[in-house]
């Protein structure tokens, strides 16, 4: 009797789990994840170009001869890894080096702002991340700067960096 009360508890736990089984349905379900291309600059501004023509960090507008009056400066950024870098100098994308004015009163001086390093492809942000340099170089021709009024003439440049 024993014996067949343990066969009948098998055979109906064997009913029940076939028909368990055959009760059973699929769903599938999908997964989605969008990394947002993005650039950033890695440290707050601003930076400073200071332009001269000679070691003193001036312009010494008696040194004729000395070409243009030059200065630059780095600013790192980091995109997303794939995204190709695009620069805005104020509301224009950057492809050429971009003609600025700098002032000081009434005073002013052109000069020429070039971008190294405006189009780059992103590696990435966090522990694989690398740095992009952007390198921001400003000219003065000598014509310019040779008949300057004496002063300190500024610019003030907005940079957007994007994907």
């Amino acid at each position: 009797m024993k014996r067949n009360s343990i066969a009948l508890a098998l055979m109906t736990a064997g009913v029940l789990a076939s028909g368990a089984a055959a009760a059973a349905d699929t769903h599938t379900v999908n997964v989605n994840a969008v990394v947002a291309g993005t650039c950033k600059f890695m440290a707050a501004g601003p930076t400073t170009v200071n332009v001269q023509n000679n070691v003193g960090g001036n312009i010494d507008p008696s040194l004729t001869g000395a070409g243009n009056a030059t200065g630059a400066a780095t600013i790192n950024f980091r995109c997303t890894k794939n995204a190709t870098s695009a620069i805005n100098v104020g509301a224009t994308a950057y492809t050429v080096p971009v003609s600025r004015t700098l002032t000081s009163g009434a005073n002013t001086m052109a000069y020429t702002m070039s971008l190294t390093g405006h189009s780059q492809l992103g590696q990435g942000f966090g522990a694989g991340g690398v740095d992009l340099p952007l390198v921001v170089n400003a000219s003065i021709t000598e014509a310019v700067w040779s008949v300057a009024a004496a002063g300190t003439f500024a610019d003030s440049v907005v940079l957007t960096v994007s994907p």
